[in-house]
């Protein structure tokens, strides 16, 4: 049974790096008619007006989606100027030897749906590798049982103004009694649901804020030489680097971005290399999200 666990994984998680690079909506369980509430109160109550997360339609009594204030994080604190709050949402369901313990974020608003696309998009984000697995237990193709399968997410803010977010979503998939296997993705997106603003240029990727050339490359390389282990170095090569630049995750902070890159489990899953602003200003797309960095 461990050796068809194994292949499993080894399997999966191929699937998984390229599901996670790119920027692709989730895929939602077949039977999914029950909204996890995100009600914009502190409650156990479902709510109709809640943005939809999904759970089978006959879910077990360990299923949870009770909301959480965030508490030890200054963005709680309602006298830090911003028009707009944050919430933690915590959802738990465990059936069949699965089990997801998932982590998101809500922005909060004058109303409930103020900040409603920002919202599903954090939601289907942080609820992608779930969905993508389903809510039916996992069967170990030789012997028919149950196959252990954990899904741990948590959702944390790499920066934040008014008006635009990054967020980072990081998840931890076990199969059975293998070693955890973590993923990486991320969430940039402006607040102002009320532009003109495409869905397109909402969320601020790669693809919309870059030109992908290999002068690029040659600014990441050498980023791999400041920040990486011997072992990064052998296996970042500029071929590498050239060819997944299009599907990486990058995330915002005040003094640079920071783009993600699939490595080996043995290398840690997944790495970020860090680069100053002015170090990508050649390459930089006509994108308002620049002007709140340089």
């Amino acid at each position: 049974m461990k050796k068809s666990i194994l292949t499993f994984g080894a399997l999966f998680v191929t699937a998984m790096a390229a599901l996670t690079a790119c920027s692709i909506d989730p895929l939602l369980p077949a039977d999914s008619s029950v909204p996890v509430q995100a009600s914009s109160q502190i409650s156990s109550t479902p709510s109709s007006n809640a943005v939809s997360s999904f759970v089978p339609s006959q879910p077990s009594s360990t299923v949870s989606g009770t909301n959480s204030a965030i508490g030890s994080y200054p963005e709680s604190d309602p006298s830090d100027g911003y028009a707009y709050g944050v919430q933690r949402l915590p959802y738990v369901w465990e059936q069949g030897g699965k089990k997801y313990d998932i982590s998101y974020l809500r922005i909060l608003g004058d109303k409930d749906h103020a900040y409603s696309k920002v919202n599903l998009l954090l939601k289907q984000r942080a609820f992608r590798l779930a969905d993508t697995l389903g809510y039916q237990p996992q069967l170990d193709a030789q012997s028919g049982e149950a196959v252990p399968v954990t899904v741990t997410v948590t959702s944390d803010f790499a920066y934040r103004n008014h008006q635009f977010i990054s967020v980072m979503i990081r998840t931890k998939y076990t199969i059975g009694d293998a070693e955890p296997v973590e993923l990486f993705d991320t969430v940039n997106c402006y607040l102002d649901e009320g532009s003109e603003l495409s869905p397109e240029q909402t969320e601020v990727t790669m693809q919309n804020s870059l030109f992908i050339e290999e002068g690029m490359a040659d600014v990441f390389l050498e980023a791999v030489r400041d920040q990486g282990s011997d072992d990064l170095k052998k296996y970042l090569t500029k071929e590498r680097i050239l060819a997944s630049l299009y599907q990486n995750p990058m995330f915002f902070t005040e003094k640079y971005i920071a783009v993600s890159f699939r490595v080996p489990h043995a290398l840690g899953d997944h790495v970020e290399l860090k680069l100053n602003y002015p170090e990508l200003a050649p390459f930089m797309k006509m994108n308002t999200i620049w002007r709140s960095f340089l």
